[in-house]
């Protein structure tokens, strides 16, 4: 039996859960978007132990962050990674909410302005979606991808509502009001 929990919150935008593995590594992200080889790869365990009681203070501001409060996430560590996703993963954390930026100008001020692909490559593996708020990076050309998926899907209309909650304008990213 794995010693891995997860807690599911249900909120507006969808049954976000959170992951804790045997470790103590956190984990989090959208029920409907979760595919077996991306959370192996994000060290989530999808046959880990439903604990209600997980994590209760972590899981109390996730959902307020949901819902588009301000919300202090500084003492969850950022995740493992390479060094490259790293650095993307805290230049993220310091968006401020509200904000947006591009690909382009994270990868600029992770220090590899050249590298706006990948970029999306380290936003699409970030393994603590909201924490790391990888919602709030858009292309130049539109909205961007969100959790791996283009196109008009699940995740992109998560994204456009997240940044709705935090009273961002999506309009001009062609995104699709819900």
């Amino acid at each position: 039996m794995s010693e891995s929990r997860h807690r599911i919150l249900d909120s507006e935008h969808g049954r976000f859960a959170l992951f804790q593995s045997a470790d103590g590594r956190l984990a989090t992200g959208w029920i409907e978007l979760l595919k077996p080889k991306a959370a192996l790869r994000q060290g989530i365990d999808l046959d880990s132990i439903h604990d209600d009681g997980l994590l209760p203070g972590l899981a109390e501001r996730l959902l307020r962050a949901l819902d588009g409060e301000p919300v202090d996430f500084s003492d969850v560590p950022t995740p493992r990674g390479t060094a490259f996703q790293a650095a993307c993963w805290n230049t993220a954390r310091a968006i401020p909410r509200g904000q947006v930026r591009t690909y382009t100008e994270l990868a600029t001020a992770s220090g590899s302005p050249n590298a706006a692909r990948a970029v999306g490559q380290a936003m699409r593996h970030n393994p603590l979606p909201v924490i790391v708020p990888c919602h709030r990076v858009v292309s130049a050309a539109g909205m961007g991808g969100f959790a791996g998926e283009v196109g008009d899907g699940f995740g992109l209309r998560i994204k456009s509502r997240l940044l709705m909650a935090e009273g961002v304008n999506v309009s001009p990213f062609g995104a699709h009001a819900f």
